[in-house]
């Protein structure tokens, strides 16, 4: 400093530099701050997916809870297929592909329902056996992760030309686990299962209605 200049005017014109800094400073850690926060929150509601070139596409994301439920249903259509769907032919391939679907309590379910000839009796009276679920009988809940629904699994048996349809109703509950694919596509694993009702179809408009679909 040079003599004769004013010591409290350098000071204070120190300070006010340091004042300025100090507020753009501030600025921006409040301005880093809320940028985060609006990418935390766009986040939410998108992921990005990286293109050819390097370049990161945002994509936006189905409703999370409307687009699992999807995933139960497709989860239910699965189970039904490997369970009833069945004949001669694809049998033990379905059933080692259902294993992959259920718990260890479930298992033992389908071990009784073979120890007491449902597999034989395929094999035995070369029966088919065609199976699906009625979308519109489909009822489900959702409770911290656990899904329970209920439908109805309509079978159409075929034994040596013969005919019969059954309506089964069938309640399933299932949790979120990780995905094993292809062997457990959806990440659920069916931990309960029930057939609530089974009903042979007998009235003949309604059996000429299934012929014709």
């Amino acid at each position: 400093m040079k003599v004769g200049e004013n010591i409290f005017y350098k000071l204070k014109k120190h300070y006010t530099v340091v004042y300025i800094m100090g507020a753009i400073t501030i600025i921006a850690i409040v301005s880093s701050a809320y940028f985060s926060y609006q990418t935390y929150l766009y986040s939410r509601n998108h992921i990005y997916a990286i293109d050819s070139k390097g370049q990161m596409l945002p994509l936006t994301l189905l409703d999370g809870k409307k687009d699992r439920m999807k995933q139960v249903m497709a989860n239910a259509d699965l189970f039904v297929n490997y369970a009833y769907d069945i004949d001669a032919f694809n049998y033990k391939e379905k059933k080692e592909r259902l294993s992959w679907l259920l718990d260890n309590q479930v298992i033992r379910i389908f071990k009784d329902k073979e120890n007491q000839g449902y597999y034989n009796q395929l094999l035995q009276y070369n029966i088919v056996q065609h199976a699906k679920v009625l979308p519109e009988t489909m009822q489900w809940t959702e409770d911290n992760g656990t899904y329970t629904l209920r439908f109805i699994s309509q079978i159409q048996i075929i034994n040596t030309g013969e005919k019969q349809v059954y309506n089964i109703q069938v309640k399933l509950r299932m949790i979120d686990v990780s995905i094993n694919y292809p062997y457990n596509p959806y990440g659920l694993l069916i931990v309960d299962y029930v057939e609530e009702q089974k009903q042979l179809i007998q009235d003949k408009e309604q059996l000429k209605k299934l012929e014709e679909q």
